[in-house]
């Protein structure tokens, strides 16, 4: 979500408006993961090793708050990702 950018370029991009659209699907996902039983769901978040990741704090609280109302235990990873590799010639 971090590097989202508008469809259209002329309108901005609003992030947290992004996030609270996806929101429910996300918490319906975690919500049949916690009906089949399973124990934890691991997140991976690369956006939040970039250097602007605290201008994300706020969207990721609240983000996260819902997400453990749930009821599935959150890993959440944060790693940087990795570069592709090149193809062999």
């Amino acid at each position: 979500m971090g590097l989202a950018k508008p469809a259209d370029a002329e309108s901005p991009f609003k992030r947290s408006a992004a996030v609270e659209a996806l929101l429910p699907a996300y918490e319906a996902v975690l919500k049949e993961l916690a009906g089949l039983g399973v124990p934890e769901v691991q997140l991976h978040e690369p956006i939040l090793t970039h250097s602007d990741a605290a201008s994300l704090k706020a969207d990721f609280e609240a983000t996260y708050k819902a997400l453990a109302a749930v009821g599935v235990p959150i890993n959440l990873v944060r790693v940087k990702p990795v570069t592709p590799l090149k193809p062999i010639p």
